[in-house]
């Protein structure tokens, strides 16, 4: 079993050239002492995160219309797709795996018993990101519905502490 305690983007080699490489670089634990694992970003990889990054872009102009002037809304890069930060507060993400709220543990649990969400896993065997659930395509579809579980996204980020 392995278990992610580090990722990171960003200049972290100097090829022979004398450049830095930019890539990501993680650090895991096996059966054993740390392993540090490079790789560094692929076209495709890039060509997909781009159009996560213009998905939820689209999404969060349907559904923040009226937002406050105190709140910046911001739709990064997030590894294979993209995050929305509010405040500088990571609180909603879209990848491969679907779109990801941050919510408190009654609201999380709402979703989880009776709208059809799931618990957030990057990975199949990975571990699950506690204060996040996946929403099923039929809510995603849905702008009043998403207008609603954003706003407490974003309200439960922008008030905790992480």
């Amino acid at each position: 079993e392995c278990y992610n305690l580090l990722e990171k983007r960003g200049p972290v080699a100097q090829g022979q050239s004398g450049r830095l490489i930019t890539g990501w670089f993680q650090v895991r634990i096996l059966a054993g002492p740390p392993r540090i694992a490079f790789w560094t970003s692929s076209a495709e990889e890039n060509t997909m995160a781009k159009a996560y990054v213009e998905e939820l872009s689209a999404l969060m102009k349907q559904v923040t219309l009226a937002r406050s002037k105190d709140v910046h809304l911001e739709v990064k890069h997030f590894f294979a797709g993209a995050a929305v930060y509010a405040n500088s507060k990571i609180c909603i993400t879209l990848t491969p795996v679907g779109f990801a709220l941050k919510l408190s543990a009654e609201h999380r649990n709402e979703l989880l018993q009776g709208q059809g969400a799931e618990p957030l896993r990057y990975f199949p065997q990975g571990p699950i990101k506690k204060e996040y659930v996946v929403l099923p395509a039929r809510m995603v579809g849905d702008s009043d519905l998403l207008r609603h579980w954003v706003t407490r996204s974003i309200t439960y980020a922008l008030n905790s502490s992480k």
